[in-house]
């Protein structure tokens, strides 16, 4: 798919696209009208969750996957834009695994408190 118009047409219900197809027999017309399904096979093996569920962290991107009643671990993932609210993740989440959305950014701060360290906020004693 070279390109989707992101607005649709409130009379007509319709958006222009611009594809490449195969036309071997010249059936396909410039201006002509068709009804569509777009599939796009680029997030085929990917996972989908809720953009929340994504935490950066350092320039990396973590997704918390429960493996018990309260039991996480922490994910390094790759994500590409899906549809509305979500993230296409292409590897290690597997379709039915459980991830955390809310609360993933407390789970992040517990992930990461001993590298901000108490050191952050420490103040110079006055000087006598």
């Amino acid at each position: 798919m070279k390109f989707v118009s992101p607005a649709i047409d409130p009379q007509t219900r319709t958006t222009r696209a611009r594809a490449v197809l195969q036309n071997r027999d010249g059936a396909l017309r410039a201006n002509m009208y068709a009804r569509a399904r777009i599939v796009d096979d680029s997030n085929a093996a990917s996972v989908l969750v809720p953009r929340e569920a994504v935490q950066d962290a350092k320039g990396v991107q973590l997704v918390f996957v429960q493996l018990s009643q309260d039991s996480y671990e922490a994910r390094r993932v790759r994500t590409s834009p899906a549809e509305d609210d979500r993230v296409a993740i292409a590897s290690d989440v597997r379709p039915g695994e459980r991830v955390v959305t809310t609360g993933s950014f407390l789970l992040k701060t517990e992930t990461l408190k001993e590298s901000i360290g108490a050191g952050c906020c420490e103040v110079e004693p006055p000087k006598k």
